[in-house]
């Protein structure tokens, strides 16, 4: 990877759209914090956001928010390319530009309000985990925005028997976080959560009560 970081480095300048979001993806995924490079990437792409279809800004400001890193600049150019396009892109890109803003702290509604917008036409295309994560990132931002946590809601229930441990967590704690008391969901995720209590990790076992707790809900 640092000779792959050295060559890229070097033709930067040269390197086009989706050449920019793999590298910084793969740099990501293998939590490889190059700040030079990914400074550099961040430069290049600046310029060509009104090029990057929504996936490829999604995958770019996942890049960033996994490996943590606040890029002003960059996120704001992703945001101002997003709301103009957001709505054309698949549901994927919506949970995961909203997962990205909300996991670095971002508060920007317009965006959320676009991606909300976007999300509520399309919310039976989200799989158990673009649910999880896109209810988690409202939540985590504070933003309430009843549609979209009520559509959430009754969309999950409908599949809540294929959510993972975590996927399961997330959308309680949403709820538990934004105060709002929704029974029928709740008791479904607890239902659901006894027969999966074994593939809960700590924290998954530790935010579950919490969130509980918080609503007394008591199970």
């Amino acid at each position: 990877m640092q000779a792959i970081s050295s060559s890229a480095l070097r033709k930067c300048v040269h390197l086009g759209v989706q050449e920019l979001v793999n590298i910084a993806w793969s740099f990501a995924r293998c939590g490889i914090v190059d700040l030079t490079l990914l400074a550099s990437i961040s430069s290049k792409a600046i310029t060509l956001c009104r090029e990057l279809e929504p996936r490829d800004l999604s995958n770019m400001a996942w890049s960033f928010a996994l490996l943590g890193i606040i890029d002003w600049p960059l996120l704001e150019a992703i945001a101002s390319s997003a709301m103009s396009t957001i709505h054309l892109g698949d549901v994927q890109a919506l949970s995961m530009t909203a997962w990205s803003f909300a996991s670095l702290g971002i508060m920007n509604t317009p965006l959320m309000t676009a991606i909300a917008s976007a999300a509520l036409k399309k919310l039976s295309e989200f799989d158990p985990q673009g649910l999880s994560i896109t209810a988690w990132a409202f939540a985590a931002l504070m933003l309430m925005h009843e549609e979209l946590i009520d559509s959430i809601s009754a969309e999950s229930l409908q599949k809540l028997t294929a959510f993972a441990a975590q996927n399961l967590t997330n959308p309680a704690w949403a709820f538990a976080t934004l105060m709002l008391i929704d029974s029928p969901l709740m008791q479904a995720i607890a239902s659901e959560v006894i027969t999966k209590i074994g593939d809960e990790n700590t924290q998954d076992l530790s935010l579950t009560a919490w969130s509980y707790a918080a609503l007394s809900e008591y199970n």
